[in-house]
């Protein structure tokens, strides 16, 4: 079920709910205050690049959009030409771990997980009788 943002003004709090999507109020009462709280709307944040939005039309740069189009193309290329090269390692800062309360993975710790993943992807790759590195969806 998603999660509802709300905003009372009267005591300054910020609270999440949970509703079911056909039963999501535009109103709900504040934890805190009990009062009526109105529903707190986001703006999603996107950006249409390109000559092709009607939005954009006389703004944009020619051909800006197919030149993004073309470098995801070659990169996707390039990756699937290389094999597992997707994997990486991503090593949280030691102040967000002391925040947290977790501990750093030694080395060895983190190339066992990664070889654990790449090991589950080629299992998976041999079950379905496919080479990931062949693997090319038609233009």
């Amino acid at each position: 079920m998603p999660l509802y943002d709300f905003i009372c003004h009267k005591c300054e709090l910020f609270y999440t709910k949970e509703y079911s999507m056909s039963n999501a109020p535009d109103r709900s009462k504040c934890p805190s205050c009990k009062k009526l709280s109105n529903r707190h709307w986001h703006k999603v944040p996107i950006q249409f690049n390109g000559t092709d939005y009607h939005c954009n039309l006389g703004g944009a740069k020619k051909g800006h959009s197919d030149d993004a189009a073309r470098e995801l193309i070659k990169s996707t290329k390039n990756r699937l030409g290389t094999g597992f090269q997707h994997y990486g390692k991503y090593t949280p800062s030691k102040k967000y771990l002391d925040a947290v309360g977790a501990k750093k993975l030694t080395e060895p710790q983190v190339h066992k997980g990664i070889e654990s993943a790449r090991q589950i992807s080629k299992t998976l790759y041999d079950k379905a009788k496919r080479d990931p590195s062949k693997i090319r969806k038609p233009q």
